[in-house]
């Protein structure tokens, strides 16, 4: 179904009734990017009380993860959110490790499935099989969820991928706030050369004029180089205290400082961010 349609609700719920109904089910989240994993941490943890789930029981497990808290993860996560790279070379080959999760998963959640095409997901589908077989080993069969915004044959693509049966559930009845589209086509600034002013200086000029009418806007850019130039430009121009208010992200930060990042512009603390496809999956803003 489309963007915004609910279906992060569908799996949190799911998940939450299993562990409501077995205190030793158990779930993997798999996200393609650590922003994303992050957001669905922070959303889960809003609607899950202590009492179900406690700190220690919903954790993400990517390169971010402290190895100090590795160890309590494999023992006490009962929702654990992870990425394919994690999951390929960190919980697969030391399935040992992960016997009590494995054994007791009820639930594995592919979330924007589509990435997951071409060698990618070649890859991907067979890091899945290899997850079947390890849970048929530690005796459960966990039912997979997949989650896709943009896709035009969900039902074929998640068989393809994950080697079990789907059914799609692609009808949406989710309430929809008003949107407008808009291609923005540089002005010309040669006409003898038909040359454009440059796309990033109209992306600046756009997102200044949004910040400056209180918009909460957020800029993707093809590299980092233009995401930190877009977000300079940007700042120069803006007044001081709006300017506080923008940042850029991308990777190659320390991960504390992309958490908080994240948290600022989710909260509403940050009004602009530039980012590049680090940011692009899934965010809920």
């Amino acid at each position: 179904t489309p963007s915004a349609s609910g279906k992060t609700l569908c799996y949190h719920l799911a998940t939450l009734e299993a562990i409501l109904g077995d205190k030793g089910s158990r779930a993997v989240y798999i996200f393609p990017t650590k922003a994303l994993a992050q957001d669905q941490l922070r959303s889960l943890k809003e609607i899950a009380c202590p009492e179900l789930l406690s700190e220690r029981a919903v954790a993400t497990f990517d390169g971010d993860t402290p190895r100090t808290e590795r160890a309590n993860i494999k023992k006490q996560a009962r929702v654990v959110l992870t990425n394919p790279d994690m999951l390929h070379l960190g919980v697969l080959p030391n399935h040992q490790l992960w016997s009590r999760l494995l054994r007791q998963l009820k639930y594995v959640v592919i979330d924007e499935a589509h990435v997951y095409r071409g060698v990618f997901g070649s890859h991907m589908a067979n890091v899945l099989r290899r997850l079947r077989r390890l849970c048929a080993l530690y005796g459960s069969n966990p039912q997979f969820i997949c989650c896709s915004a943009t896709i035009a044959n969900p039902k074929e693509h998640a068989q393809n991928l994950v080697g079990l049966p789907f059914e799609a559930v692609a009808r949406d009845g989710s309430p929809h706030g008003e949107k407008h589209f808009a291609f923005w086509n540089p002005p010309i600034i040669d006409e003898a050369k038909t040359s454009r002013r440059s796309p990033n200086s109209e992306a600046t000029f756009l997102l200044i004029e949004l910040i400056q009418n209180d918009i909460r806007s957020l800029v993707f850019a093809r590299t980092r180089k233009i995401t930190e130039l877009i977000y300079l430009y940007a700042r120069e121009q803006l007044p001081p205290p709006l300017a506080k208010r923008i940042s850029p992200y991308r990777a190659g930060y320390l991960p504390e400082d992309r958490r908080q990042i994240e948290r600022q512009f989710f909260d509403g603390e940050l009004l602009g961010l530039v980012a590049t496809t680090a940011l692009e999956l899934g965010i809920d803003i």
